[in-house]
């Protein structure tokens, strides 16, 4: 049977669409998500989950962290003081420039799923290009 613009047929028309609950309580859901041992009442009890979680083994980035901030201050005392000045700062941003946006781009490309890692290529010829 050949329906008009604006029929419903009646299969249709007899089930009924089911409604969205437009009051989902998202905060069990969370509480579901994190782990127990990360959720603190305070900062104290925060930090002694941390430092527990430091003593475990647990230590994340902190390596990479402790080993940048002794690499500094082994820099500062090597130039005499020169390291951390001001201008010294934006050379070495200047100078860093090119590859953090590369670096920034590959996290872009990364975190959208599209797992390319031809930035390093389009580099490499665009610098060929630009002579």
């Amino acid at each position: 049977m050949a329906k008009t613009e604006g029929e419903v047929s009646e299969e249709a028309a007899g089930t009924p669409r089911p409604e969205a609950d437009p009051l989902v309580d998202l905060t069990a859901a969370a509480v579901d998500v994190v782990p127990p041992e990360i959720i603190a009442e305070s900062l104290g009890q925060y930090l002694r989950a941390w430092l527990a979680r430091i003593a475990s083994g647990n230590t994340g980035a902190l390596p990479v962290v402790f080993a940048l901030v002794v690499i500094a201050v082994a820099f500062e005392i090597w130039t005499q003081g020169l390291f951390l000045s001001p201008g010294n700062l934006v050379n070495l941003f200047i100078e860093c420039m090119i590859f953090m946006t590369l670096g920034i781009s590959e996290v872009f490309v990364l975190l959208l799923g599209e797992i390319d890692l031809s930035t390093g290529y389009v580099l490499a010829v665009g610098a060929a290009i630009a002579g």
